[in-house]
């Protein structure tokens, strides 16, 4: 198995027992919520690290795991947005065409390939975020987007269950905080937020108040 996927480096891999907590303890450091588990090389599932009580005494189960669908790498990049939405995975777990688990790669870095592909001009931001079917209005983000003197190069509308609609929408220029919290105002939810040289995601304010707690 190659360590490396078009979409970035895979992620180191956690033997379901004994769980290696020094793996475990490197997987949070790197801000990864959820880690790959595997049994003699075979993909069980993703487990979340945040359940995982030190000193990583405690055998893990099947019945733990998240057991996320399947991707390829000829997969279109778009194929694994509503998982990422649903799930709000911080890896995913990559196959080769024979579905032959390869391993994990860190969603930022799935998300990063995919703006690459759409936007190779544009240096602003890549926005990730749901909305109720029926809040959602064009003419909506487009005042608020005006208001704060940017402009949408790429909108893409994904369609979920429930009723919720995924948004991927690249801009000119990069977003600023105010310009989010403007948005979540009017009921958008970001999931994920790309700027040329940063990466915000929501589930990194848990790590950082884990490791602050853990003194790490």
């Amino acid at each position: 198995m190659r360590n490396q996927a078009i979409f970035g480096i895979f992620v180191d891999n956690i033997e379901i027992n004994p769980p290696d907590a020094s793996v475990i303890l490197s997987l949070k450091q790197q801000n990864i919520v959820h880690a790959p588990v595997v049994k003699r090389g075979e993909f069980l599932g993703l487990v979340d690290l945040l359940s995982v009580e030190e000193p990583f005494q405690s055998n893990l189960t099947e019945k733990d795991l998240i057991v996320p669908g399947t991707l390829t790498e000829k997969d279109p990049p778009y194929r694994y947005w509503e998982e990422i939405a649903k799930s709000r995975l911080s890896v995913i777990p990559l196959y080769s065409d024979e579905l032959k688990y390869r391993g994990c790669i860190k969603t930022v870095d799935y998300v990063r390939h995919y703006k690459e592909q759409i936007g190779r001009e544009q240096s602003g931001s890549l926005l990730m975020c749901l909305i109720q079917g029926a809040q959602y209005s064009i003419s909506t983000i487009a005042k608020v987007t005006e208001e704060h003197h940017l402009v949408i190069a790429s909108l893409l509308r994904i369609a979920l269950s429930e009723g919720n609609l995924l948004l991927i929408v690249l801009y000119n220029e990069e977003c600023s905080d105010v310009y989010i919290n403007d948005l979540q105002r009017h009921g958008y939810d970001p999931i994920m937020i790309f700027n040329s040289e940063t990466v915000q995601e929501p589930l990194k304010d848990r790590y950082d108040e884990l490791m602050h707690y853990l003194n790490v």
